[in-house]
Protein backbone atom coordinates (compact mmCIF):
# COMPACT_ATOMS: atom_id res chain seq x y z
CA UNK A 1 0.00 0.00 0.00
CA UNK A 2 1.36 3.44 -0.88
CA UNK A 3 1.92 6.14 2.15
CA UNK A 4 0.18 9.18 1.91
CA UNK A 5 2.29 12.16 3.58
CA UNK A 6 -0.34 14.74 4.91
CA UNK A 7 1.12 18.02 5.57
CA UNK A 8 3.95 16.68 7.41
CA UNK A 9 6.53 19.40 8.72
CA UNK A 10 10.40 18.12 8.79
CA UNK A 11 12.48 19.98 11.54
CA UNK A 12 16.07 19.54 10.87
CA UNK A 13 17.97 20.96 13.71
CA UNK A 14 21.09 22.26 12.32
CA UNK A 15 23.73 19.87 14.11
CA UNK A 16 26.85 22.03 14.59
CA UNK A 17 26.32 23.98 17.86
CA UNK A 18 27.89 25.76 20.49
CA UNK A 19 28.56 23.10 23.17
CA UNK A 20 31.46 24.58 25.61
CA UNK A 21 33.72 21.46 25.90
CA UNK A 22 35.69 20.62 22.85
CA UNK A 23 36.60 17.34 24.06
CA UNK A 24 33.01 16.29 24.21
CA UNK A 25 31.67 17.81 20.74
CA UNK A 26 34.67 15.65 19.32
CA UNK A 27 33.59 12.76 20.92
CA UNK A 28 30.06 12.76 19.96
CA UNK A 29 30.78 13.63 16.30
CA UNK A 30 32.97 10.58 16.15
CA UNK A 31 30.54 8.46 17.67
CA UNK A 32 28.73 6.62 14.46
CA UNK A 33 26.23 8.56 12.56
CA UNK A 34 27.65 12.21 14.00
CA UNK A 35 26.42 12.12 17.48
CA UNK A 36 23.36 9.75 16.49
CA UNK A 37 22.24 8.24 20.62
CA UNK A 38 21.67 4.61 20.58
CA UNK A 39 17.88 3.88 21.91
CA UNK A 40 16.87 0.68 23.21
CA UNK A 41 17.32 -2.60 20.91
CA UNK A 42 15.32 -5.50 20.77
CA UNK A 43 18.44 -7.70 21.79
CA UNK A 44 21.97 -7.18 22.57
CA UNK A 45 24.34 -7.86 19.30
CA UNK A 46 23.85 -8.75 15.65
CA UNK A 47 24.66 -6.35 13.01
CA UNK A 48 21.98 -3.54 13.19
CA UNK A 49 21.48 -0.38 14.99
CA UNK A 50 19.41 -0.14 18.26
CA UNK A 51 16.08 2.29 18.06
CA UNK A 52 12.67 0.99 16.88
CA UNK A 53 9.21 1.46 16.70
CA UNK A 54 7.96 3.30 20.23
CA UNK A 55 4.52 4.88 21.72
CA UNK A 56 3.32 8.10 21.82
CA UNK A 57 4.53 9.38 25.05
CA UNK A 58 7.23 10.59 27.06
CA UNK A 59 10.33 8.30 27.27
CA UNK A 60 14.01 8.85 29.63
CA UNK A 61 16.88 7.70 27.98
CA UNK A 62 20.41 7.20 29.37
CA UNK A 63 23.86 6.98 27.97
CA UNK A 64 26.34 6.15 30.60
CA UNK A 65 29.75 6.58 29.34
CA UNK A 66 31.61 3.38 30.86
CA UNK A 67 32.88 0.17 29.64
CA UNK A 68 30.03 -2.35 29.42
CA UNK A 69 28.78 -5.71 27.01
CA UNK A 70 26.10 -8.08 27.21
CA UNK A 71 24.86 -11.19 24.92
CA UNK A 72 23.36 -14.81 25.32
CA UNK A 73 23.14 -17.23 23.12
CA UNK A 74 20.25 -17.61 21.00
CA UNK A 75 19.26 -20.32 18.84
CA UNK A 76 20.27 -19.98 14.99
CA UNK A 77 18.00 -19.30 12.14
CA UNK A 78 15.78 -16.99 13.90
CA UNK A 79 13.72 -14.21 12.90
CA UNK A 80 14.74 -10.56 14.64
CA UNK A 81 11.94 -7.85 14.32
CA UNK A 82 14.78 -5.62 14.38
CA UNK A 83 14.97 -1.78 13.20
CA UNK A 84 17.10 -0.12 11.38
CA UNK A 85 17.26 2.80 13.50
CA UNK A 86 18.69 4.41 16.10
CA UNK A 87 16.10 6.69 16.70
CA UNK A 88 12.39 6.60 17.58
CA UNK A 89 9.66 5.60 15.15
CA UNK A 90 6.19 7.43 15.49
CA UNK A 91 2.73 6.05 13.42
CA UNK A 92 0.37 8.58 12.30
CA UNK A 93 1.83 11.77 12.90
CA UNK A 94 0.83 14.90 10.71
CA UNK A 95 2.50 18.49 10.93
CA UNK A 96 5.85 16.86 13.02
CA UNK A 97 8.41 18.95 14.87
CA UNK A 98 10.89 18.27 17.08
CA UNK A 99 12.87 21.09 19.57
CA UNK A 100 15.57 20.92 22.40
CA UNK A 101 15.36 22.25 25.57
CA UNK A 102 20.00 22.90 25.32
CA UNK A 103 21.21 22.80 22.08
CA UNK A 104 24.52 22.79 23.36
CA UNK A 105 24.11 19.35 24.59
CA UNK A 106 21.32 17.65 22.17
CA UNK A 107 19.50 18.26 18.92
CA UNK A 108 17.07 16.59 17.24
CA UNK A 109 15.84 15.06 13.77
CA UNK A 110 12.43 14.50 12.34
CA UNK A 111 12.06 12.99 8.85
CA UNK A 112 9.56 10.07 7.28
CA UNK A 113 10.63 6.91 7.70
CA UNK A 114 9.36 4.44 5.22
CA UNK A 115 10.58 1.33 6.74
CA UNK A 116 12.66 -0.38 3.68
CA UNK A 117 14.73 -2.25 5.59
CA UNK A 118 12.25 -3.91 8.04
CA UNK A 119 11.06 -5.32 4.73
CA UNK A 120 14.21 -6.80 3.38
CA UNK A 121 14.97 -7.82 6.60
CA UNK A 122 11.76 -10.14 6.14
CA UNK A 123 11.97 -11.13 2.72
CA UNK A 124 15.58 -11.86 3.06
CA UNK A 125 15.02 -14.20 6.06
CA UNK A 126 11.83 -16.23 4.79
CA UNK A 127 13.94 -16.58 1.66
CA UNK A 128 16.91 -18.05 3.36
CA UNK A 129 15.33 -20.01 5.83
CA UNK A 130 12.96 -21.84 2.86
CA UNK A 131 16.67 -22.37 1.54
CA UNK A 132 17.62 -24.33 4.30
CA UNK A 133 17.84 -28.54 3.87
CA UNK A 134 16.59 -30.18 7.27
CA UNK A 135 20.46 -30.87 7.55
CA UNK A 136 21.97 -27.45 7.28
CA UNK A 137 18.58 -26.60 9.69
CA UNK A 138 19.07 -29.11 12.48
CA UNK A 139 23.52 -28.94 12.51
CA UNK A 140 23.78 -25.51 14.62
CA UNK A 141 20.87 -26.74 16.94
CA UNK A 142 21.88 -30.41 17.83
CA UNK A 143 25.53 -28.35 18.27
CA UNK A 144 24.84 -26.09 20.61
CA UNK A 145 20.88 -26.75 21.28
CA UNK A 146 20.49 -30.61 21.99
CA UNK A 147 16.94 -30.85 23.94
CA UNK A 148 15.88 -27.68 21.38
CA UNK A 149 17.21 -29.97 17.67
CA UNK A 150 15.14 -32.96 19.58
CA UNK A 151 11.84 -31.10 18.60
CA UNK A 152 12.63 -31.24 14.95
CA UNK A 153 12.31 -34.84 13.86
CA UNK A 154 12.14 -32.72 10.35
CA UNK A 155 12.01 -29.20 9.45
CA UNK A 156 9.48 -27.02 10.22
CA UNK A 157 8.17 -23.98 8.55
CA UNK A 158 10.01 -20.77 9.66
CA UNK A 159 6.57 -19.23 11.16
CA UNK A 160 6.25 -22.87 13.68
CA UNK A 161 9.98 -22.28 14.39
CA UNK A 162 9.60 -18.63 15.59
CA UNK A 163 6.48 -19.16 17.73
CA UNK A 164 3.52 -18.00 15.55
CA UNK A 165 0.24 -19.06 15.96
CA UNK A 166 -0.15 -18.65 11.83
CA UNK A 167 1.32 -17.75 9.14
CA UNK A 168 2.81 -13.66 8.67
CA UNK A 169 2.20 -12.67 4.81
CA UNK A 170 3.59 -9.30 5.48
CA UNK A 171 6.15 -7.49 6.72
CA UNK A 172 4.29 -5.74 9.14
CA UNK A 173 2.69 -8.77 10.49
CA UNK A 174 5.84 -10.54 10.77
CA UNK A 175 6.81 -7.00 13.29
CA UNK A 176 3.65 -7.40 15.85
CA UNK A 177 1.40 -4.68 13.95
CA UNK A 178 -2.00 -4.82 13.21
CA UNK A 179 -1.68 -2.97 9.78
CA UNK A 180 0.44 -1.03 7.38
CA UNK A 181 1.89 1.86 9.29
CA UNK A 182 0.62 5.16 8.01
CA UNK A 183 2.32 8.36 8.24
CA UNK A 184 5.54 6.95 10.47
CA UNK A 185 8.95 9.48 11.26
CA UNK A 186 11.74 8.80 12.87
CA UNK A 187 13.06 11.26 15.40
CA UNK A 188 16.75 11.24 15.89
CA UNK A 189 18.77 12.44 19.01
CA UNK A 190 22.21 14.33 18.34
CA UNK A 191 24.49 14.26 21.20
CA UNK A 192 26.96 17.68 21.45
CA UNK A 193 27.65 17.42 25.08
CA UNK A 194 27.50 15.54 28.35
CA UNK A 195 24.47 16.82 30.62
CA UNK A 196 20.62 16.22 31.04
CA UNK A 197 18.31 17.92 27.92
CA UNK A 198 15.21 16.73 26.15
CA UNK A 199 13.37 16.69 22.97
CA UNK A 200 9.98 17.75 22.48
CA UNK A 201 7.96 16.04 19.44
CA UNK A 202 4.69 17.62 18.51
CA UNK A 203 2.14 16.78 16.09
CA UNK A 204 -1.98 17.79 14.82
CA UNK A 205 -4.36 16.65 17.56
CA UNK A 206 -1.68 14.55 19.91
CA UNK A 207 -0.24 16.01 23.34
CA UNK A 208 3.68 17.40 23.02
CA UNK A 209 5.40 14.09 24.49
CA UNK A 210 9.14 14.36 25.29
CA UNK A 211 12.31 12.52 24.91
CA UNK A 212 14.30 13.37 28.15
CA UNK A 213 17.94 12.03 27.59
CA UNK A 214 20.48 11.83 31.01
CA UNK A 215 24.14 11.36 29.60
CA UNK A 216 26.83 10.52 31.96
CA UNK A 217 30.49 10.47 32.37
CA UNK A 218 31.84 7.93 34.84
CA UNK A 219 34.04 4.75 33.93
CA UNK A 220 37.10 5.01 31.51
CA UNK A 221 37.02 8.54 30.61
CA UNK A 222 39.98 9.53 28.33
CA UNK A 223 41.91 12.21 30.94
CA UNK A 224 41.05 15.29 28.45
CA UNK A 225 37.31 14.42 28.91
CA UNK A 226 37.77 14.36 33.03
CA UNK A 227 39.69 17.57 32.16
CA UNK A 228 37.10 19.33 30.71
CA UNK A 229 34.03 18.88 33.42
CA UNK A 230 36.74 19.46 36.67
CA UNK A 231 37.33 23.18 34.52
CA UNK A 232 33.40 23.77 34.34
CA UNK A 233 31.96 22.37 36.93
CA UNK A 234 29.29 24.22 37.67
CA UNK A 235 28.39 23.21 34.01
CA UNK A 236 28.91 19.70 34.81
CA UNK A 237 28.24 19.17 38.19
CA UNK A 238 24.45 17.22 37.23
CA UNK A 239 26.59 14.79 35.54
CA UNK A 240 28.81 13.65 38.24
CA UNK A 241 27.73 10.75 40.17
CA UNK A 242 30.01 8.70 43.08
CA UNK A 243 30.91 5.38 42.56
CA UNK A 244 32.50 2.26 44.55
CA UNK A 245 35.43 0.24 43.57
CA UNK A 246 35.52 -2.64 45.80
CA UNK A 247 38.51 -5.27 45.65
CA UNK A 248 37.34 -8.67 46.86
CA UNK A 249 39.01 -11.33 47.63
CA UNK A 250 38.58 -14.21 50.39
CA UNK A 251 37.51 -11.76 53.21
CA UNK A 252 35.44 -8.79 53.43
CA UNK A 253 35.39 -6.38 50.32
CA UNK A 254 37.12 -2.95 50.56
CA UNK A 255 35.78 -0.13 48.56
CA UNK A 256 36.35 2.90 48.53
CA UNK A 257 34.19 6.28 46.34
CA UNK A 258 35.31 7.63 43.73
CA UNK A 259 34.17 10.25 41.10
CA UNK A 260 36.10 9.39 37.58
CA UNK A 261 37.76 6.14 36.58
CA UNK A 262 40.96 6.05 34.32
CA UNK A 263 41.63 2.10 33.59
CA UNK A 264 45.24 1.31 32.09
CA UNK A 265 46.91 4.88 30.73
CA UNK A 266 49.13 4.23 28.32
CA UNK A 267 52.66 5.22 28.48
CA UNK A 268 52.13 8.80 26.61
CA UNK A 269 48.91 9.69 27.98
CA UNK A 270 49.56 13.14 29.21
CA UNK A 271 47.90 13.46 32.67
CA UNK A 272 49.30 16.73 33.66
CA UNK A 273 46.54 18.92 32.41
CA UNK A 274 43.94 16.70 34.15
CA UNK A 275 46.20 16.70 37.57
CA UNK A 276 46.68 20.28 37.40
CA UNK A 277 42.31 20.82 37.14
CA UNK A 278 41.64 18.61 39.85
CA UNK A 279 43.98 20.18 42.31
CA UNK A 280 42.37 21.77 45.08
CA UNK A 281 38.77 19.93 44.48
CA UNK A 282 36.77 17.47 46.48
CA UNK A 283 36.94 15.08 43.86
CA UNK A 284 38.45 11.59 43.18
CA UNK A 285 39.88 10.00 40.53
CA UNK A 286 40.31 6.30 40.57
CA UNK A 287 43.32 5.00 38.28
CA UNK A 288 43.31 1.06 38.23
CA UNK A 289 45.97 -0.99 36.20
CA UNK A 290 45.36 -5.03 35.30
CA UNK A 291 47.98 -7.16 34.71
CA UNK A 292 47.60 -11.16 34.74
CA UNK A 293 46.04 -11.87 38.09
CA UNK A 294 47.39 -8.72 39.64
CA UNK A 295 45.52 -5.56 39.77
CA UNK A 296 46.47 -2.08 41.93
CA UNK A 297 44.13 0.91 42.59
CA UNK A 298 45.27 4.40 43.13
CA UNK A 299 43.03 6.92 44.38
CA UNK A 300 43.49 10.42 43.70
CA UNK A 301 41.40 13.69 45.65
CA UNK A 302 41.84 16.80 43.92
CA UNK A 303 42.67 18.32 47.82
CA UNK A 304 45.76 16.02 48.33
CA UNK A 305 47.42 17.50 45.43
CA UNK A 306 50.36 19.57 46.77
CA UNK A 307 53.08 19.48 43.87
CA UNK A 308 52.52 20.66 39.86
CA UNK A 309 53.42 17.86 37.14
CA UNK A 310 55.54 18.39 34.69
CA UNK A 311 53.71 17.37 31.13
CA UNK A 312 53.69 14.13 29.93
CA UNK A 313 53.52 12.77 33.60
CA UNK A 314 51.59 9.66 34.01
CA UNK A 315 50.74 6.54 36.16
CA UNK A 316 51.15 4.02 33.91
CA UNK A 317 53.08 0.69 35.10
CA UNK A 318 53.05 -3.17 33.81
CA UNK A 319 53.23 -5.61 36.11
CA UNK A 320 55.53 -8.71 35.12
CA UNK A 321 56.70 -11.89 36.71
CA UNK A 322 59.61 -12.07 33.97
CA UNK A 323 60.45 -8.69 33.15
CA UNK A 324 62.18 -5.39 34.57
CA UNK A 325 64.25 -2.79 34.08
CA UNK A 326 66.26 -3.29 37.26
CA UNK A 327 65.68 -7.52 37.49
CA UNK A 328 69.41 -8.26 37.59
CA UNK A 329 70.33 -5.50 39.75
CA UNK A 330 67.50 -6.92 42.03
CA UNK A 331 68.29 -10.39 42.30
CA UNK A 332 71.51 -9.38 43.19
CA UNK A 333 70.42 -8.38 46.39
CA UNK A 334 67.49 -10.24 47.38
CA UNK A 335 66.73 -13.91 47.50
CA UNK A 336 63.42 -15.00 46.65
CA UNK A 337 61.71 -17.74 44.95
CA UNK A 338 58.80 -15.89 42.89
CA UNK A 339 58.78 -12.09 41.54
CA UNK A 340 56.58 -9.65 40.92
CA UNK A 341 57.68 -6.66 39.04
CA UNK A 342 55.64 -3.44 37.93
CA UNK A 343 57.48 -0.97 35.63
CA UNK A 344 56.56 2.66 36.20
CA UNK A 345 57.41 5.63 33.20
CA UNK A 346 57.00 8.99 33.90
CA UNK A 347 58.66 12.56 33.59
CA UNK A 348 58.09 14.82 37.13
CA UNK A 349 57.43 14.70 40.54
CA UNK A 350 54.30 13.41 42.41
CA UNK A 351 51.59 15.14 42.72
CA UNK A 352 50.64 13.71 46.18
CA UNK A 353 51.76 11.21 48.39
CA UNK A 354 51.40 8.01 46.47
CA UNK A 355 48.89 5.38 48.18
CA UNK A 356 48.73 2.11 45.77
CA UNK A 357 46.48 -1.10 46.89
CA UNK A 358 47.56 -4.08 44.82
CA UNK A 359 45.36 -6.88 45.27
CA UNK A 360 47.64 -9.84 45.38
CA UNK A 361 44.52 -12.97 46.32
CA UNK A 362 44.21 -13.79 42.49
CA UNK A 363 48.24 -14.46 42.15
CA UNK A 364 48.96 -16.15 45.25
CA UNK A 365 45.40 -18.36 44.96
CA UNK A 366 46.97 -19.66 41.20
CA UNK A 367 50.44 -20.12 43.23
CA UNK A 368 47.95 -22.24 45.13
CA UNK A 369 46.59 -24.31 42.43
CA UNK A 370 49.64 -24.48 40.40
CA UNK A 371 51.13 -25.94 43.97
CA UNK A 372 48.03 -29.03 44.95
CA UNK A 373 46.71 -29.43 41.16
CA UNK A 374 49.25 -32.02 41.02
CA UNK A 375 48.49 -34.05 43.86
CA UNK A 376 44.95 -34.57 42.59
CA UNK A 377 44.77 -34.21 39.25
CA UNK A 378 40.90 -33.72 38.87
CA UNK A 379 41.52 -33.51 34.80
CA UNK A 380 41.78 -36.97 34.70
CA UNK A 381 38.05 -37.60 35.03
CA UNK A 382 37.18 -36.33 31.70
CA UNK A 383 34.46 -38.37 30.95
CA UNK A 384 33.06 -38.31 34.53
CA UNK A 385 31.72 -35.16 35.10
CA UNK A 386 30.64 -35.66 38.83
CA UNK A 387 34.31 -37.65 39.71
CA UNK A 388 35.83 -34.24 38.36
CA UNK A 389 33.52 -31.86 40.70
CA UNK A 390 33.93 -33.88 43.68
CA UNK A 391 37.87 -33.81 42.86
CA UNK A 392 37.75 -29.77 42.66
CA UNK A 393 35.83 -29.57 45.29
CA UNK A 394 38.64 -30.85 47.35
CA UNK A 395 41.33 -29.01 45.66
CA UNK A 396 39.35 -25.76 46.54
CA UNK A 397 38.77 -26.29 50.13
CA UNK A 398 42.73 -27.31 50.42
CA UNK A 399 43.67 -24.31 48.04
CA UNK A 400 41.22 -22.00 50.17
CA UNK A 401 42.08 -23.03 53.22
CA UNK A 402 46.02 -22.21 52.62
CA UNK A 403 44.78 -18.90 50.72
CA UNK A 404 43.34 -17.82 54.80
CA UNK A 405 46.04 -18.58 56.58
CA UNK A 406 48.59 -17.21 54.21
CA UNK A 407 47.53 -13.79 54.96
CA UNK A 408 46.29 -14.16 58.09
CA UNK A 409 49.71 -14.99 59.41
CA UNK A 410 52.05 -13.51 56.75
CA UNK A 411 54.03 -10.51 57.72
CA UNK A 412 56.46 -8.52 55.67
CA UNK A 413 58.65 -6.36 54.97
CA UNK A 414 59.73 -3.28 53.60
CA UNK A 415 63.12 -2.49 52.02
CA UNK A 416 64.67 0.08 49.98
CA UNK A 417 66.87 0.07 47.15
CA UNK A 418 69.25 2.56 47.72
CA UNK A 419 71.42 3.76 44.09
CA UNK A 420 74.37 5.23 45.55
CA UNK A 421 74.96 2.43 47.96
CA UNK A 422 73.46 -0.42 45.80
CA UNK A 423 72.26 -2.29 48.72
CA UNK A 424 68.42 -2.74 50.31
CA UNK A 425 67.56 -1.21 53.50
CA UNK A 426 64.88 -1.54 56.06
CA UNK A 427 61.79 0.86 55.82
CA UNK A 428 59.17 -0.86 57.83
CA UNK A 429 58.86 -4.13 59.05
CA UNK A 430 55.81 -6.68 60.65
CA UNK A 431 53.68 -5.24 57.38
CA UNK A 432 50.08 -7.48 57.16
CA UNK A 433 47.77 -8.11 53.87
CA UNK A 434 44.15 -7.86 54.79
CA UNK A 435 42.14 -10.36 54.51
CA UNK A 436 41.33 -10.43 51.38
CA UNK A 437 45.11 -10.10 50.21
CA UNK A 438 45.41 -6.23 49.48
CA UNK A 439 48.71 -4.92 50.56
CA UNK A 440 48.61 -1.20 50.57
CA UNK A 441 52.02 0.95 50.59
CA UNK A 442 52.09 4.95 50.44
CA UNK A 443 55.31 6.64 49.28
CA UNK A 444 55.74 10.23 48.78
CA UNK A 445 58.34 9.98 45.92
CA UNK A 446 59.44 6.70 43.67
CA UNK A 447 62.43 4.67 44.46
CA UNK A 448 63.21 1.61 45.02
CA UNK A 449 61.47 -0.36 47.16
CA UNK A 450 61.33 -4.14 47.77
CA UNK A 451 58.47 -5.71 50.27
CA UNK A 452 58.98 -9.28 50.99
CA UNK A 453 58.03 -12.20 53.18
CA UNK A 454 60.60 -14.90 54.06
CA UNK A 455 63.89 -13.13 52.33
CA UNK A 456 67.17 -12.75 52.45
CA UNK A 457 69.50 -10.17 51.88
CA UNK A 458 72.84 -10.68 49.40
CA UNK A 459 75.97 -8.46 49.52
CA UNK A 460 76.05 -6.16 47.05
CA UNK A 461 78.63 -7.28 44.16
CA UNK A 462 81.69 -5.89 44.82
CA UNK A 463 81.95 -4.43 41.25
CA UNK A 464 78.53 -4.12 39.42
CA UNK A 465 78.22 -2.44 36.50
CA UNK A 466 74.84 -2.64 36.01
CA UNK A 467 72.97 0.10 37.35
CA UNK A 468 72.18 1.68 33.76
CA UNK A 469 72.81 5.50 32.96
CA UNK A 470 70.10 7.76 33.48
CA UNK A 471 68.74 9.71 30.17
CA UNK A 472 67.91 13.13 30.46
CA UNK A 473 65.54 15.30 28.98
CA UNK A 474 66.03 18.67 27.33
CA UNK A 475 64.47 20.30 30.44
CA UNK A 476 67.06 18.19 32.65
CA UNK A 477 64.36 16.62 34.47
CA UNK A 478 65.08 13.09 34.77
CA UNK A 479 63.17 10.28 33.26
CA UNK A 480 61.23 7.75 35.43
CA UNK A 481 61.11 4.45 35.16
CA UNK A 482 60.14 2.40 38.42
CA UNK A 483 60.16 -0.94 39.39
CA UNK A 484 57.69 -2.69 41.73
CA UNK A 485 58.61 -6.18 43.17
CA UNK A 486 56.36 -8.05 45.76
CA UNK A 487 57.34 -11.24 47.52
CA UNK A 488 55.18 -13.04 49.93
CA UNK A 489 57.07 -15.91 51.18
CA UNK A 490 58.70 -15.79 48.07
CA UNK A 491 56.56 -13.71 46.57
CA UNK A 492 58.83 -10.79 45.63
CA UNK A 493 57.52 -7.35 45.01
CA UNK A 494 59.66 -3.83 44.02
CA UNK A 495 59.13 -0.80 43.35
CA UNK A 496 61.93 0.96 40.86
CA UNK A 497 62.77 4.32 39.91
CA UNK A 498 65.70 6.56 38.29
CA UNK A 499 66.19 9.97 38.64
CA UNK A 500 68.67 12.10 37.64
CA UNK A 501 70.11 14.89 39.30
CA UNK A 502 69.99 18.64 38.85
Amino acid sequence: MKKMWVGLILLLVPLVVNAKSAYWQDYFENLDGDGILDNYGTWCGGSYQYGGYTQWQDIKRGYLLEMGGCGDMSMPNLFYPTYFTKGNIYHDVVNGKVKSSDESILTGELKPYDYAEEKKNFEEYVKDFNALTYEEFIAPLKQDFEEEAAKYPTKPTWWEYNGYETEPKTWWEAYGFTSEPQNAVVVTSHAHDIGNAYLTVSADNKNDIKITWEMKAVDDVEPDGITDILNDLDRYQSVMDEEEECQYGIGDAICKPYNFRISSSSEDQDLSKLIKALKGKDITVLFVNYSGAISSSYFLNGKDITEEVEEGFNYNHNISMETSIEKENIEQLVEAEDKIFIDFAYHGSLPAPYTVSIDLSGYILNSFYKKYEPEYQCDKYPDEEDAHWECMDKLNEVVYTKLNDYFKNTKLTLLYYNPETKQMEVIKKDILASESGIVELTFDHFSSYVLVGDYQLLDAPKASENIPSVPKTSDNIGYVMSTLFIGLSGILLAVKMKKCKE
